[in-house]
């Protein structure tokens, strides 16, 4: 999933959250970040009325020719 937010975007929840650029575009791409970055993100966030998209979730079935 690309990341849908500006530059701009980014550097206010950066800094909102006091957090690097780079953290929230990964954080922001569903990428992993320690729990601690992804709660100071997220109540940026919401401080700031952004939602979030969902990322897309993405699940594997049996491979086939297995039991």
């Amino acid at each position: 999933m690309s990341n849908t937010f500006s530059a701009h975007d980014v550097r206010r929840i950066s800094v909102e959250a006091c957090r690097d650029p780079r953290s929230v575009s990964r954080f922001l791409r569903g990428e992993t970040v320690r729990p601690t970055v992804a709660a100071s993100i997220k109540a940026a966030l919401a401080k700031l009325g952004i939602t979030r998209p969902s990322p897309q979730v993405v699940t594997h079935g049996p491979t086939e020719g297995t039991p």
